[in-house]
């Protein structure tokens, strides 16, 4: 039932953000700060999984590595974008490229969820789950 509820909260939590970002209520540059934040809850869920329930279960360590790669990837640009309308306060028309620290944490973290899915799907289809 938690798990319902986290995730309808998590829905309406992304669409008030996306809505609120095309209705011009959250500035742009915050989104990444925004999207950042709900990316900690399964970081936790997967950790807590491993720690709690499953301490074989390496799939479970490598996604929450991803949701962490990903979390500080959108941190890393968020900050990016900040000092550089810092510097620049025509950044927020012009836009900023997006560096290549965060490019390769975000694949990262893409690569290590999916890595820990199929390694977690092959451990309970091949039925050595305790």
């Amino acid at each position: 039932m938690l798990l319902i509820v986290g995730v309808v909260a998590l829905v309406v939590y992304t669409i008030s953000v996306g809505l609120g970002l095309l209705g011009g209520a959250v500035p742009f540059y915050r989104t990444y700060l925004l999207v950042a934040l709900p990316c900690v809850l399964p970081l936790l869920w997967n950790v807590a999984g491993f720690l709690l329930y499953d301490s074989n279960d390496y799939g479970l360590l490598l996604a929450g590595a991803g949701w962490g790669c990903a979390a500080s990837g959108l941190f890393l640009q968020y900050m990016a974008v900040t000092a550089a309308m810092a510097q620049d306060p025509n950044a927020l028309t012009s836009g900023v490229p997006v560096g290549g620290a965060t490019m390769i944490l975000v694949v990262l973290a893409l690569v290590l969820i999916m890595g820990g899915a199929l390694l977690s799907s092959r451990r309970l289809s091949s039925g050595t789950r305790r």
